[in-house]
């Protein structure tokens, strides 16, 4: 799926924020759970979970917690290298 440009004045997304929005979209699909889903769980759109799952949103701290708990996976399985 090709990912839209970058808005001009708007910093390129982190490695690591790209990286953990696939091991979440890749840990969500593997339980199968729907964005909506997600999404109710964490009090945000499904589209804030797209957002996160390509790195275009950093997740805060205490959403990334949240999202590892929705989840059920650990929250060093969704940021580790």
């Amino acid at each position: 799926m090709a990912r839209e440009p970058r808005k001009p004045g708007k910093p390129a997304a982190d490695a690591i924020d790209i990286a953990a929005g696939v091991r979440i979209e890749q840990r969500r699909r593997g339980i199968g759970m729907s964005r909506f889903a997600l999404a109710q769980a964490l009090g945000v759109s499904f589209q804030q979970i797209r957002k996160y799952e390509r790195g275009g949103s950093r997740l805060a701290a205490s959403t990334l917690v949240r999202t590892a708990a929705a989840l059920q996976t650990s929250v060093s399985m969704l940021v580790a290298e």
